[in-house]
């Protein structure tokens, strides 16, 4: 029981695995219970997913605007600009 304890405790990198997991999948029942333990009495690996799951939605707003945006296209006028000028360093 000591070490069942122990490990519930003081493992903040299977905790934090499974935070990052979490968000990518469902968790096990074990899992989730250790995760729930274990977050119920560490205040750093709350705030570390907290902070994880903001950045996630942060990415995924990003993507969404990123897709939305038709692609960037050089006009002819800045392609013969830069060509000149490649052209001139090169002589």
């Amino acid at each position: 029981m000591k070490q069942t304890l122990h490990y519930l405790f003081h493992n903040c990198e299977e905790a934090g695995r499974l935070s990052l997991m979490r968000e990518a999948r469902q968790l096990s029942l074990r899992q989730q219970i250790f995760l729930h333990i274990h977050l119920l009495f560490c205040r750093c690996c709350r705030n570390f997913g907290i902070i994880s799951a903001a950045i996630d939605r942060n990415f995924a707003h990003q993507r969404r605007q990123m897709s939305e945006q038709p692609p960037l296209v050089a006009s002819e006028e800045w392609k013969n600009k830069l060509r000149d000028e490649l052209n001139q360093i090169a002589e």
